[in-house]
């Protein structure tokens, strides 16, 4: 793995003032921040000065990465792929997680049919552990060979669609007559290849806009990417293929680390740009069948439900549902390893969800930085519209576990107040066993938040796996504690069951 710079390399190539023009409060915390992509190198006005240029550019080359980073599209929904520094997310943390593009043809019968998929894959979100998942690019195929129907589609989609677009499209004439007009929008051109690089090369350094290329080997893709370093392209995207014959995925994940082994563990320059998959060749390929899928489903734990279904399926071959699962399953493989961007069929329209919600959730799941619990900011949340006889529950500032107790609640349509104790991020369970989550820490929040001014009673709800707090909280915040159940699914049974508000209103009306 290459040596990466330290705080201190950069904080050498800066004047030093600690003028606090950035936001920081000295030059080595602006060091620190520059190297981890916390803020921008352009935010330190100093290095924009000209007798500064020289330092600036040292420090960007010790900030360049392994793998280059690549953005297509513009505004707030820009996409960037690419940019890591390491092989192994482990190792440090991956930065840009993989750009999920659904694809979508030229063959329109029916053009305002078209609009309303447009218009739905660009507003599609997710909310899912407090996080926003939506659709990161639209690839745009030329499968009418009709030049005009696919002007007129990429200016459609420009004229509904903030999303990036990547135009696929191998001749050369027609993706100029495009960029000619849309330029300014930095589509991504899918693809050079060794019959049109040149040409490609040309068009992609005259418009700016970064170029996509493929070759079926290992050795035609360095050639390729030679090539088109030597036209000046510097924004490339590496596609090295996908494929679903026999032995063909695992040829296609091995190949894709064999590449990403080169950029970062052999500084393999050459090879150091973002690398796409594209599940949705499948549909193209049309290689498909049971014994495919049970290949790639190997090390998966499918349910007895999926087995059967399996085993019930005749005409496996020519099974719709059994396509859609093998490209889905394909895409999760490739986000699995890091691969920067994937174009998929399935999820065009509403009825295929499912294939992109197990790409976006599952994306979601694996780029996260391992260095930092995820957390969300202590405090007190309303839930839904409560009383002064409303339940208070306490809980821990772990994301994954306030995000869903929040949402359990609101879904049972519960009224109450949630107590969010700053335990650094970690769970009830771990951190009740540290020592983060406890008594003092719990009727600290309680206080600083005044909920017992808000409430008529003083009955206090903590989780199953912090029971033994029970007595101890007790005695400190002179209250009645309640342990409810381990998982927060099973809250809106539990207070169905115990919060009896009639006798819990005559106990405490007295006091």
């Amino acid at each position: 793995m290459k040596n990466r710079a330290t705080p201190l390399q950069i904080f050498k190539f800066l004047d030093k003032t600690n003028c606090k023009l950035c936001g920081k409060e000295s030059c080595l915390e602006f060091a620190t921040d520059v190297l981890e992509r916390n803020i921008a190198l352009k935010k330190c006005e100093h290095l924009q000065f000209p007798e500064q240029q020289m330092n600036y550019h040292q420090i960007r080359k010790l900030l360049l990465p392994p793998q280059k980073e690549v953005i297509f599209g513009t505004g707030t929904r820009k996409c960037k792929i690419g940019g890591e520094e390491v092989l192994y997310r482990h190792q440090r943390t991956f930065y840009n997680p993989t750009a999920i593009a659904v694809e979508i043809s030229d063959n329109i019968s029916d053009w305002k049919e078209f609009e309303k998929k447009i218009q739905y894959l660009t507003d599609l979100s997710i909310i899912r552990i407090g996080e926003k998942l939506t659709l990161d690019a639209l690839a745009i195929r030329y499968t009418s060979q009709i030049p005009e129907n696919y002007i007129k589609v990429v200016e459609l989609v420009f004229k509904i669609s903030n999303l990036p677009v990547i135009l696929c499209c191998l001749d050369p004439s027609i993706v100029e007559g495009i960029l000619e007009h849309f330029h300014a929008h930095r589509p991504l051109i899918y693809a050079a290849n060794s019959q049109n690089a040149d040409t490609f090369a040309k068009i992609s350094r005259k418009y700016d806009v970064p170029l996509a290329c493929f070759a079926p080997d290992l050795s035609s893709l360095v050639n390729l990417i030679s090539s088109l370093e030597k036209f000046g392209v510097t924004d490339i995207v590496i596609d090295p293929g996908t494929f679903f014959t026999s032995g063909g995925k695992f040829f296609t994940l091995n190949r894709i680390q064999e590449i990403r082994y080169n950029i970062f563990e052999n500084h393999h320059s050459l090879m150091g740009y973002p690398l796409m998959g594209v599940p949705a060749v499948l549909w193209s390929q049309n290689q498909t069948n049971i014994s495919s899928v049970e290949e790639l489903s190997a090390g998966f734990n499918l349910t007895p439900e999926i087995q059967k279904i399996f085993e019930d399926q005749s005409q496996a071959s020519t099974s719709l549902w059994k396509k859609q699962y093998e490209e889905v399953l394909m895409g999760i493989l490739l986000q699995t390893i890091d691969s920067n961007l994937i174009i998929s069929h399935v999820g065009q329209n509403a009825e295929e969800i499912w294939g992109l919600m197990a790409l976006m959730t599952y994306r979601q799941n694996i780029f996260t930085d391992p260095r930092v619990y995820p957390r969300v900011d202590p405090g007190l949340t309303i839930i839904n519209s409560p009383s002064e006889w409303s339940p208070v529950y306490v809980t821990s500032n772990y994301r994954m576990t306030k995000i869903p107790v929040e949402q359990d609640l609101i879904d049972a349509n519960l009224d109450g107040y949630l107590v969010v104790v700053d335990t650094e991020g970690i769970g009830i369970e771990s951190a009740t066993a540290g020592g983060q989550f406890n008594e003092e820490q719990i009727k600290k929040t309680l206080d600083k938040h005044n909920i017992f001014n808000k409430i008529r009673h003083r009955i206090i709800i903590i989780p199953g796996m912090a029971a033994r707090l029970k007595a101890p909280l007790e005695d400190l915040a002179k209250c009645e504690v309640w342990v409810g159940p381990r998982d927060s699914s099973s809250i809106p049974s539990f207070i169905q069951e115990k919060w009896k508000i009639d006798e819990i209103k005559a106990k405490y009306s007295q006091t």
